[in-house]
């Protein structure tokens, strides 16, 4: 169990939201919940799908679901876990003036969410899949560093955290990090080595610190399959058409090197960046 000292007193007697309820949104509300967050203390608020509330339910948080104009009206911490496609979800609610807001939206920069809150009361986290979370290996990136509520709330999901020196670094802690074990299998599956000492290399090119840690993780994290159909199988359900994965999976495919995939996986996370987004 995790103890709040520092989410309880920025808090003050308020609410924490969470605003989007899909898998990975029940995952942290669920993971807070187990991990000795207060239930009294969370909302929760989401596009109403029924199929939504029924897995609310199976996590007995149905209890907890309000509106979304409740939620940031009753909230002084947020963690936005919207699809990126619906950035401005949260547009025309009315939020706390000292809300301490945490964006999980991929590829997202800070300056594109459409909300008003005081100078470093935005945090931006990029994580691992929602099954790493329940695997308690999950990991996550974040900018800027140093917001000692944010560090807590991950720290008590079992969230091993990277501060990130820049936001743009978001992009290859993406390529290189979150989505680096289902990339690791697709390389595998063609029977290939991996470089690490390579992969290391460009990392700290790209200015990624501490890489070893990151590279240890993603070979913790590393799906494992016991025939080709079910490595199909995974690798079809998690890489989102568009998205940063499927760009790097595609160029594994057509024969390219790993890091030439890596660098398509950066490149497309760049491009979604200043457009709508997808993992």
């Amino acid at each position: 169990m995790a103890d709040f000292p520092r989410t309880l007193a920025h808090l003050d007697g308020a609410a924490l939201g969470v605003f989007g309820a899909g898998h990975l949104g029940r995952v942290i509300a669920a993971g807070l919940v187990q991990n000795g967050f207060p239930t009294s203390r969370l909302l929760i608020c989401h596009g109403g799908s029924p199929e939504t509330e029924k897995r609310l339910a199976e996590a007995g948080l149905s209890g907890r679901r309000v509106e979304a104009v409740e939620l940031t009206r009753r909230s002084r911490i947020i963690l936005y876990l919207v699809r990126p496609q619906h950035l401005n979800a949260i547009e025309h609610c009315r939020l706390k003036s000292d809300t301490l807001f945490l964006s999980f939206l991929a590829g997202t920069p800070l300056a594109r969410v459409p909300v008003s809150v005081p100078p470093g009361n935005m945090v931006r986290v990029m994580t691992s899949a929602p099954d790493t979370f329940t695997k308690r290996i999950a990991v996550g990136g974040t900018y800027p560093s140093g917001n000692h509520v944010a560090e807590e709330l991950l720290r008590a999901l079992h969230v091993e955290q990277f501060s990130l020196a820049r936001e743009q670094d978001m992009h290859a802690f993406t390529a290189l990090g979150v989505c680096l074990p289902i990339v690791l299998a697709c390389w595998r599956a063609q029977e290939k080595a991996v470089d690490e000492a390579g992969l290391i290399q460009y990392a700290q090119r790209l200015g990624l610190v501490n890489y070893e840690r990151i590279l240890e993780w993603a070979r913790r994290a590393e799906p494992r399959f016991d025939t080709q159909a079910e490595r199909e199988e995974y690798i079809q359900k998690a890489a989102t058409p568009g998205g940063v994965t499927e760009a790097m999976i595609r160029r594994i495919v057509a024969g390219g090197s790993l890091i030439e995939a890596l660098e398509s996986g950066i490149l497309r996370s760049q491009e979604l960046g200043r457009g709508s987004a997808a993992r």
